[in-house]
């Protein structure tokens, strides 16, 4: 029987990340402040895409996290999205809401702020609400 041990299947992921990590990095400068963190609870690496035409940002840039072994952080922003979708006046209300904790650096979970996620559940909730 072939199994694999808890010892195994982490440092799988760790090398996965790191991997990841490396390629993003030295690919033609399209991406920056590339950071692996594969110990965190759900494995992650964070960027930024400089190249994303973003019209929510000055430069033009995108800032992504990918995360791996997370099902249901796909199932989450696609909730997410179907909520943003429903009215216009819903999306802008979440990316005002976005730029707001960010300008004043209160969206970050691992800073012990709620994270963006939790920020726009509670747009949604207070809509629900209204």
């Amino acid at each position: 029987m072939n199994s694999i041990t808890a010892k195994k299947y982490n440092k799988s992921i760790t090398e996965n990340i790191y991997s990841i990590g490396r390629r993003l990095t030295v690919r033609d400068s399209d991406f920056k402040n590339i950071e692996t963190i594969p110990r965190a609870r759900v494995p992650v690496i964070k960027g930024i895409y400089k190249n994303a035409n973003n019209p929510h940002s000055i430069d033009g840039s995108l800032q992504f996290d990918i995360c791996l072994l997370n099902d249901i952080a796909v199932a989450n922003s696609s909730l997410i999205k179907e909520y943003s979708e429903i009215d216009p006046k819903v999306r802008s209300l979440m990316i005002l809401i976005k730029k707001w904790t960010k300008f004043h650096s209160i969206n970050s979970a691992q800073d012990n702020y709620l994270s963006s996620y939790t920020w726009m559940n509670l747009v949604i909730f207070y809509l629900q609400c209204i």
